[in-house]
């Protein structure tokens, strides 16, 4: 009888400390899970932009050196319409003219190359201009 008494489990310290390292690893993989998200939106936000950029140089160069005025350079040049942000699914911020255009996105994480978006507001943002 008395060989079955030492048998009789695990310690309650023992078990708050396999508890407490489970909880730790689940926070670093919940915060690491969140940061890649994040990045990834804003790399696709970046490939968005560069999309719409190129789709307004094509319809610059089609159309007598002009841009749309109404930042739409249509479905020729845009296919499936213009591409929306992949969080909130707004449209991206557009300030055109029949000379210039500027498209901006507010990202998440990374670093932008502006400070401010095409109307002025603070931030991190991630913008394309004309280049012609």
């Amino acid at each position: 009888m008395k060989a079955l008494r030492f048998h009789r489990g695990f310690t309650l310290m023992e078990l708050l400390v396999v508890i407490g390292i489970i909880a730790i690893l689940v926070s670093i993989s919940f915060f690491s899970y969140s940061t890649a998200q994040k990045s990834s939106r804003d790399q696709r936000r970046k490939e968005d932009l560069s999309f719409l950029q190129h789709a307004f140089e094509q319809y610059y160069t089609d159309n007598v050196s002009a841009y749309s005025a109404t930042c739409d350079p249509g479905t020729v040049y845009l296919p499936s319409g213009a591409p929306d942000d992949p969080k909130t699914g707004d449209p991206y911020s557009m300030v055109c003219t029949t000379s210039t255009y500027c498209i901006c996105a507010g990202l998440e994480s990374a670093v932008g190359n502006a400070s401010t978006d095409c109307s002025g507001v603070e931030g991190n943002y991630f913008c394309v201009y004309n280049t012609q």
